[in-house]
Order: C-alpha cells, then sequence, then structure tokens
C-alpha cells in the first residue's frame, strides 16, 4: 500500500516536540512536489523577513529523504477534475484549499492512500481517496 504524506504531516513530523507519524502500515511513502512548494512559500513569511535557516535545513533534509516528489501531471490534472466535481456534488466549495485539492488529486491518480491531520478534508475526499489521521 502507497502512503502519500499531506503538507500537514510532514510539518507537524518535523516540529520540534512532535513524535512522528506512525507510517508502519505502508508499504512505501511518497511526497508530492506540491508539498515542496507549500513548504517553500512558508521559508519566506514577508518581505524582508529573514529565511530561517532551520527550516532550510529541514526542507532539504525532506528533499534528501523523498527525492522531487511525485509531480502534478496529466493524470493528476484529470484527477483533480474528477475531485473538485465530486466535491461540489456534496456541498463542497472546489475552490478554496487548492493545494490540498490538489494533493489529494495527486493521490487519487496515484492510487494511494492520503495521509493527512487535516480532519475537515478527509469527508471531501471520500469515497474517491482512502484518506488516513496521523
Amino acid at each position: 500500500m502507497i502512503g502519500l504524506l499531506d503538507t500537514s504531516v510532514v510539518i507537524a513530523a518535523n516540529k520540534p516536540g512532535e513524535s512522528p507519524p506512525d507510517l508502519s502500515d505502508f508499504d512505501e511513502v511518497l511526497i508530492s512536489s506540491l508539498t515542496f512548494a507549500e513548504l517553500e512559500f512558508g521559508l519566506r513569511p514577508g518581505r524582508g523577513a529573514p529565511i530561517s535557516s532551520g527550516r532550510r535545513q529541514r526542507l532539504d533534509e525532506i528533499r534528501d529523504r523523498f527525492g522531487p516528489g511525485l509531480p502534478f501531471d496529466a493524470p493528476c490534472l484529470a484527477a483533480l477534475r474528477r475531485l473538485l466535481a465530486h466535491i461540489a456534488a456534496n456541498g463542497g466549495d472546489p475552490r478554496v484549499d487548492r493545494f490540498d485539492r490538489m494533493i489529494a488529486a495527486t493521490a487519487l491518480a496515484h492510487a494511494a492512500t492520503l495521509v493527512t491531520r487535516d480532519q475537515s478534508d478527509s469527508p471531501l475526499f471520500t469515497p474517491l481517496i482512502p484518506t488516513t489521521l496521523r
């Protein structure tokens, strides 16, 4: 079984004092290239603010562990269309949390379980994407 880590899990796993999630259920654990984009945005909190060397170091460690991440490609885009239609049909707003939707679509395209800490998204993705909270 493949697990695709949501950005929320990656951030929490790298915070001091947080215990890493139990991922022993998965044969393979992957990350999306979109998570790297979200983490890059987090390095730049505002104009003139210094980039935290600790954050940069953690990002480099994540890249070393996971490589470039799964790309958001044409199959992911097709999965995103399907996912957004599902969300809209079930009363959700497909325009919010765009990165979360795109990462979920990446999981859908790769038949992976989405591993997240965000409880609010899970019901929107079911039954299209297996989701687990960690």
